[in-house]
């Protein structure tokens, strides 16, 4: 198990407030109230690597102090394509140290490196040199070959490394033309002195043979290493799973139905309503594929389902956690037949919201109605058609949105949640074959807000059990965000988007926040940074508060067909049922967390990179069909004679700039040569796309004047 970023702040925060005397590495053990043997293990990998890396010497009498040397700090290296770098201190209450592109040394994205502060007082931030690397994170990357003046490079998949890379094989590659532009490789990484060209790569192979969309496909699978779909064989055996015999009871409830989006394959949870048993009270039946009585723990599917993580959704392939016989037929919530679920029956306040009680059963459920989001939305907007549901399910949805408006109230005033829902722009692709049909905009809605509800409470309400019971299992942990990174959202929003926050301290602050960028020109883009300055949440073996949902303990349990932590909490609450042991101990558990994290983040990697990739596929179509959409931008960022934008229409970054547009004087800006056109950073603009280099990954536009005033899209 890695060690744990908190524990490590919590020790250099322990060394910081003691820094005349220092500490006895006892007596930091024992502030920290690190009890167990995993804790106390965990504690001895953190405490070496901080001796290791310089970050805390041995002073007189075995006593430890924070190195004395201000001038050299540890932390995680960013590149950008350009060549200059940030570093990402171990030592949280730090500022990121910027890297100019001569002195990023041997430095790779992702690296842990040790930086020598060249101007620690900088007027924006240190300054720094790579001085070695600590931990080197990745030998290898998939990229694409790209023809250029100066012969074949290589452009990587992944974003931060430069946007072209030389490659140290490339007369051998055109000599036996065995490999040529366009093709999808996998490279090892090398580093040489020429500060121009830091990183030197050496094809070693051919990442896929297939072209087009389907190339791009496989190649995010290959740099993000997910998992090949199952083969036939493992199929056929999932197919004849056999369920394990358990006491059930039938939902009395009147109506169970799913919502879904409409192309879902794979149903994990369903909802009913009825009147509870005393006046006033409502019964939520939250109901979830009961996928642990088909997947034992430690069994064959387990195993595959483990190595897997998460079911990884990308525009034009699924690759699901489970196989698909049980993900979409014996396990999923399908309407009109019976099947097994593990349910969660909330008792409720219809007035307040407030859950009088939870309880937890096996049982059967007959879904009467698919729904989707769509479909959903209309009946609680009252658009027509809504009427043409049976009565028992418009009586349910009745229920159910009267329960959720009371319960979102509640929720609001008593956890102040971070209202973070966005829209979002995603490509639909087809799968077979992988053709691109268009982008999808989808926004937050009543219906989506509605599931989200009583799934939390579900969520809530198993992690409260099973932290009750003293059950061995995962939460879902989300850190507080850290003052650096607030004091830089604050400031990037003034220069940015020109609007004046204020304190950031807390969730109310957060949530007023949200509430001024809505609506505000570059407001999204406002909402996005605020999401980069949260921490991700993660997975523990301990049960911690999640700040954005201003929780104390929370879990997920709600989706074990496409999750794997969930899978792991059935599998423990199943054998605690029964009385049986549970088939995961406390450090099991912790190292599971683990390793879904990592998963987690390298699938929503995947996800970004094919988005990417495909909607720069979408654009050059519309350019090789002639086709020149006009589109609104916000000015981003102004440097060397390019404006970096974001295009709300397309959820896309892209530039304005070249030999038509120079450096203004005296400001942050950029304006034409030949023109009056002026842009500054928070300016929004009218663009069209130039040119779209997809080998390259990305696209120039040119700014345009709007053929339609105040048009989104001409």
């Amino acid at each position: 198990m890695p060690p744990s970023n908190d524990l490590k702040q919590d020790i250099l925060d322990l060394l910081r407030e003691n820094a005349a005397d220092g500490l006895r590495k006892s007596d930091i053990r024992r502030r920290l109230k690190l009890l167990t043997r995993a804790e106390q293990a965990a504690f001895r990998a953190v405490f070496s690597e901080l001796t290791r890396d310089g970050a805390v010497t041995r002073q007189h009498r075995g006593r430890y102090r924070l190195r004395s040397d201000a001038r050299h700090v540890s932390g995680r290296l960013s590149l950008h394509r350009r060549g200059y770098g940030f570093v990402r201190p171990d030592d949280q209450e730090m500022q990121d140290v910027f890297i100019p592109p001569h002195a990023t040394g041997e430095g790779l994205p992702g690296d842990r490196v040790l930086v020598s502060l060249t101007d620690p007082h900088a007027s924006r931030g240190p300054v720094g040199r790579v001085e070695r690397v600590l931990a080197r994170v990745r030998e290898e990357i998939t990229g694409q070959l790209v023809a250029t003046r100066m012969g074949l490079f290589l452009h990587p998949l992944r974003n931060g490394y430069p946007d072209l890379i030389e490659i140290e094989n490339a007369r051998e590659l055109e000599r036996t033309g065995s490999l040529g532009p366009g093709a999808w490789v996998v490279a090892a990484l090398r580093r040489r002195p020429n500060p121009k060209h830091p990183i030197l790569a050496k094809v070693l192979r051919r990442a896929t043979e297939a072209t087009g969309i389907d190339g791009t496909l496989d190649a995010v699978a290959t740099e993000f290493e997910l998992p090949a779909p199952y083969s036939a064989e493992v199929c056929r055996f999932a197919a004849q799973s056999s369920l394990r015999d358990l006491p059930r009871q039938f939902v009395a409830h009147p109506a169970a139905i799913t919502i879904d989006p409409a192309d879902a394959k794979d149903f994990d949870d369903a909802l009913s309503a009825a009147p509870g048993p005393n006046p006033g009270t409502v019964e939520v039946g939250v109901h979830i594929a009961d996928v642990a009585a088909y997947v034992p723990a430690g069994g064959e599917l387990d195993t595959g389902a483990r190595q897997r993580g998460f079911t990884a959704y990308l525009p034009g392939r699924t690759l699901p956690m489970l196989p698909e016989p049980l993900a979409a037929d014996l396990c999923s919530l399908v309407e009109g037949v019976a099947r097994p679920a593990h349910s969660v029956f909330l008792l409720l306040d219809a007035d307040s919201g407030e859950v009088l009680q939870a309880r937890r059963c096996r049982t059967w459920v007959r879904v009467c109605r698919r729904l989707s989001f769509r479909e959903t939305q209309d009946y609680l907007a009252g658009r027509a058609g809504a009427a043409q549901e049976p009565p028992e399910v418009r009586r349910t949805l009745k229920l159910l949105a009267a329960t959720f408006n009371a319960m979102r109230v509640r929720r609001a005033a008593t956890e102040q949640f971070l209202t973070l829902a966005r829209s979002e722009v995603r490509v639909l692709c087809s799968e077979k074959p992988a053709r691109i049909l268009g982008l999808l905009h989808t926004a937050p809605s009543e219906a989506h807000a509605l599931v989200e509800e009583f799934m939390l409470a579900a969520n809530t309400a198993v992690a409260r059990e099973l932290a009750a019971r003293r059950i061995p299992g995962l939460y879902r942990c989300h850190s507080n965000p850290k003052p650096r990174d607030l004091t830089a959202l604050r400031a990037w929003i003034r220069d940015t988007l020109h609007i004046r926050t204020g304190h950031l301290g807390d969730r109310a602050a957060l949530n007023r926040l949200i509430a001024d960028l809505d609506g505000v020109r570059g407001g999204e883009l406002g909402l996005q940074a605020l999401l980069r300055a949260l921490p991700r949440a993660v997975y523990s073996a301990e049960s911690r508060p999640h700040f954005g949902l201003g929780k104390s303990q929370y879990c997920h349990f709600t989706s074990p067909i496409r999750r794997y932590p969930d899978l792991v909490v059935h599998q423990q609450l199943l054998a605690a049922d029964l009385g049986e042991p549970v088939p995961r101990s406390l450090a099991e558990c912790g190292e599971i967390a683990a390793e879904c994290t990592e998963k987690e983040r390298q699938i929503d990697e995947a996800f970004f990179a094919a988005q990417d990739r495909l909607k720069l596929h979408y654009l050059y179509t519309l350019l090789e069909n002639n086709e020149h959409p006009v589109f609104e931008a916000v000015a981003m960022r102004v440097e060397r004679g390019e404006v970096t934008v974001y295009v709300p229409e397309l959820g896309m970054y892209g530039s304005v700039g070249g030999r038509s547009y120079v450096a203004s004087r005296g400001a942050a800006g950029l304006h034409g040569r030949r023109t009056e056109l002026r842009f500054r950073p928070g300016d929004v603009l009218f663009v069209e796309p130039r040119a779209v280099d997809i080998g390259r990954g990305i696209f120039e536009l040119q700014p345009v004047q709007p053929r339609l005033p105040g048009a989104m899209n001409g």
